[in-house]
């Protein structure tokens, strides 16, 4: 549980599952990052923001009023880039310095002004992953740069989405992450470490098919939000754990049901706290895994 930014609402939860930086099983927000985000929402700059870099509202501004055209027709790119470099000067097996990156592109279109298919959407990203696990040097198990995804370029999300009941209901199909929508809170995202960023590393050490961005796994997530206050949501993912093994580039799409399905559920309340006099929104979560494939009793 956890109490984040002022009034913010149980659905940026998905804004921040949405971000998808770094590890299997971990990673979000990084210390050092370069980035360049882009909100669906059509937005006219403010006479004179499209010269100052720090005020506009993206960060390499609206491309001649292009970025505009396309935001109001439904197609919304974006990218980052993150990194990080930490060293362990003591302790351990060796003393090390790591460099750890990672960058993403992705597309979402809104079909429903593109196809007048109402309520449907469609996202597709691709990653690059670079760099080194300090860990390996340091010899412990939480790894302690989240940065770090392996060494590859692949494909990390391909799915649909479809609004429904005036946007309470929501299904997601396709190639997702259960770390994108399950066991994951806003306050999480800022912690280099992947202990606890951006889902607790115990989920995934024990449940091999839990995987995060870049992998992508094949998916169908139901969410349900009736209030700002409380929201539900369940899934069955592919709990295969080959899915994460590097040379596959997300593009091994074969479904093996043999090797397990991973159920979640989870519910989530968001009730407003007073502190200091300032309101917030907390966040109480409960969720439940269930995996049916095989697992070595350790």
């Amino acid at each position: 549980f956890g109490v984040d930014r002022k009034e913010a609402p149980v659905a940026d939860l998905d804004l921040a599952s949405r971000a998808g930086l770094g590890g299997r099983g971990s990673s979000r927000a990084l210390p050092f990052a370069l980035a360049a985000a882009i909100t669906a929402t059509p937005f006219m700059a403010p006479a004179g923001e499209e010269d100052s870099w720090r005020t506009r509202k993206y960060g390499t501004g609206f491309w001649d009023g292009t970025r505009q055209s396309w935001l109001e027709k439904g197609v919304v790119p974006s990218g980052f880039y993150v990194f990080d470099i930490l060293r362990n000067p003591s302790g351990g097996l060796t003393q090390d310095t790591a460099y750890a990156g990672f960058a993403q592109v992705d597309l979402s279109l809104n079909l429903d002004r593109l196809l007048s298919a109402k309520g449907l959407a469609f996202d597709i990203a691709f990653s690059w992953s670079s760099g080194s696990n300090l860990s390996e040097s340091i010899g412990n198990v939480f790894q302690v740069g989240e940065a770090y995804s392996g060494r590859t370029v692949q494909l990390s999300r391909f799915y649909l989405e479809q609004t429904l009941a005036g946007g309470t209901l929501f299904l997601k199909l396709g190639r997702i992450s259960a770390g994108n929508d399950f066991a994951v809170l806003p306050v999480n995202i800022y912690f280099v470490n992947a202990a606890i960023n951006g889902n607790p590393l115990g989920i995934p050490l024990n449940s091999p098919g839990f995987f995060t961005d870049p992998v992508g796994q094949w998916g169908l997530r139901f969410l349900v939000q009736p209030s700002q206050f409380f929201q539900f949501r369940a899934a069955a993912y592919n709990a295969d754990p080959a899915v994460g093994e590097e040379g596959r580039y997300g593009f091994d799409w074969r479904l093996n049901p043999e090797d397990g399905v991973l159920w979640m559920a989870e519910t989530t309340f968001a009730p407003k706290v007073r502190i200091g006099g300032e309101t917030y929104r907390g966040r109480y979560k409960i969720c439940l895994l269930y995996t049916s494939d095989a697992a070595d009793d350790n």
